[in-house]
């Protein structure tokens, strides 16, 4: 219990805190920018604006990153800075001790022990708050415990709702695998055309109402039953290029990054429309 509450209390935690309370502003910046950008963009360049709000999303992670490092180098160096401050008055205090004190050393000497001193060097919470001001600086110094527990409940919620999600999708990877030659040739035909040689499997399902894909190393195309006896060949090479547009997109991926990111930034509304642009 005394090693978490001293941990939520470490320049660690605190930095990573005051990380986390500057990526609102930042987010704003990125919002700007990217709204900016897409503004710009002609809607007829989907792919152009897709790599910039994937650039935007990206780059909100480095800066975040980026101000975490900054913080706790702060702290290392005003550590440093105090530490050496400490060392410097105990070794002026020895040597006034030393021209002053033959007979406490004699004494020492005849008793055979010795007094080391061995200040401890580590970093102070406080020290990533020093531009703030006192009061201000003390109650968020205060707040950064409850502030950290918050956020860790939160992130996990959000990853758990991630989590159970990710695995009912998995799930429907379980039904019977597509062997209709007409939908395979279809399916083949597209590869082709796009120049994608994946091996990508078709598995039918009743459960969803929309085509998707899932899966990076070994992918799948979940296709809902009726689409494939309803539709004509026409409607299924659309359908198979789209799907086959998000895998050679990485999208898989990309979305994998995307629930990571708003979980952990659960609280952040700047990452939350950042992700959905993406």
């Amino acid at each position: 219990m005394m090693f978490a509450a001293s941990f939520l209390q470490s320049a660690e935690v605190t930095g990573f805190v005051l990380a986390l309370i500057h990526s609102l502003w930042q987010g704003v910046v990125w919002v700007v920018l990217l709204a900016a950008a897409l503004r710009l963009l002609s809607a007829k360049r989907p792919n152009l604006r897709y790599a910039a709000a994937l650039f935007a999303l990206v780059g909100m992670v480095v800066t975040f990153l980026g101000t975490w490092s900054a913080l706790g180098q702060h702290s290392e160096s005003d550590a440093a800075i105090s530490a050496t401050e400490v060392l410097t008055v105990l070794d002026e205090d020895h040597v006034v001790a030393h021209e002053g004190g033959d007979h406490a050393a004699h004494a020492e000497q005849s008793t055979g022990t010795q007094a080391v001193a061995s200040p401890p060097i580590a970093k102070e919470p406080s020290a990533a708050m020093s531009w703030l001001g006192a009061g201000w600086k003390s109650n968020l110094e205060s707040a950064m415990p409850y502030l950290a527990v918050a956020w860790g409940i939160g992130a996990l919620l959000f990853l758990t709702r991630s989590f159970i999600s990710m695995v009912t999708v998995r799930s429907l990877l379980s039904g019977p695998e597509c062997h209709d030659e007409r939908l395979l040739r279809i399916l083949g035909n597209v590869q082709h055309r796009l120049g994608s040689w994946t091996v990508l499997r078709i598995v039918l399902t009743d459960r969803l109402d929309t085509p998707a894909i899932w899966g990076v190393l070994r992918p799948v195309l979940l296709l809902p039953a009726t689409l494939a006896t309803s539709l004509s060949d026409a409607d299924l090479e659309a359908i198979f290029a789209h799907e086959i547009a998000h895998l050679q997109r990485y999208d898989i991926a990309v979305n994998f990054l995307q629930l990571v990111l708003e979980s952990c930034f659960f609280f952040n509304p700047a990452v939350w429309w950042l992700s959905r642009q993406v």
